[in-house]
């Protein structure tokens, strides 16, 4: 097996209108090392080879790249992550955080699956703003630093939204099931504004132990069974003006 689509350290390519369906262990719908490139209106997803297997590979992943563009692109798969922007080596990329990258406009689909989050950002100064995103274990997840999350419509089965350091998570619709958590913050500096959180048995915002200083909780809406805002650790200079 292979990736549908394989980018090998390249810039200025346009990947446009593609649809794009495998499915294999070792199989990617894209595959890429590449900087200041356009990825749109493509279909790429991945699939289980039988209903039983347990994983599959990532729909869409990059490495190592910087100011791209994701736009308007349909993204799914049944068992792994659907849009992957990993410090991992790939199968047939190499190893390194993506940084400065938007992804916009897409609608997401991802698995009820620990492997299957539906957007997973390793990196720094990325832009991720108005893609509809479904059915995640996570719907979308940040590590690096300095990353901005909004006006997304999210669905989750475990976590909607994951802050990092210096994350900037604003005018998002956060809407979870079961004990999911809306917006969960693991770093400091981080400002969540005027999101709206509907939850049923987990916290609308959930401040990790020893994360949150120096972060401002603004203009949220929330409405949730269980806590509106849950924080337990050591902390300094959170401000809270939020609306429950």
């Amino acid at each position: 097996t292979t990736s549908g689509i394989l980018v090998n350290d390249a810039e200025n390519l346009t990947v446009e209108n593609n649809i794009v369906e495998v499915s294999g262990l070792n199989s990617y719908a894209f595959e890429a090392n590449m900087n200041h490139s356009m990825i749109k209106l493509n279909s790429f997803e991945t699939h289980k080879l039988t209903p039983e297997t347990e994983r599959t590979h990532t729909a869409f992943v990059i490495c190592d790249s910087n100011y791209n563009i994701i736009a308007n692109n349909t993204i799914k798969s049944d068992g792994a992550n659907c849009v992957y922007l990993s410090s991992y080596p790939g199968v047939d990329i190499h190893a390194g955080p993506s940084n400065y990258n938007i992804i916009t406009g897409n609608n997401i689909s991802a698995a009820n699956s620990a492997w299957s989050y539906s957007i997973q950002i390793m990196g720094s100064k990325n832009n991720v703003s108005k893609n509809y995103v479904s059915g995640g274990y996570k719907g979308i997840s940040t590590q690096g630093s300095g990353n901005i999350i909004t006006e997304n419509d999210v669905d989750a089965e475990n976590q909607g939204i994951l802050a990092a350091d210096n994350s900037v998570v604003v005018g998002n619709y956060v809407h979870t099931s079961g004990s999911s958590t809306g917006i969960a913050v693991d770093g400091n500096n981080v400002l969540i504004a005027n999101n709206t959180i509907i939850t049923q048995n987990g916290p609308g915002i959930d401040i990790f132990s020893d994360s949150g200083s120096n972060s401002t909780l603004s203009g949220n809406n929330i409405t949730s069974n269980n806590y509106g805002i849950y924080s337990k650790g050591e902390y300094t200079q959170i401000t809270d003006t939020t609306g429950m």
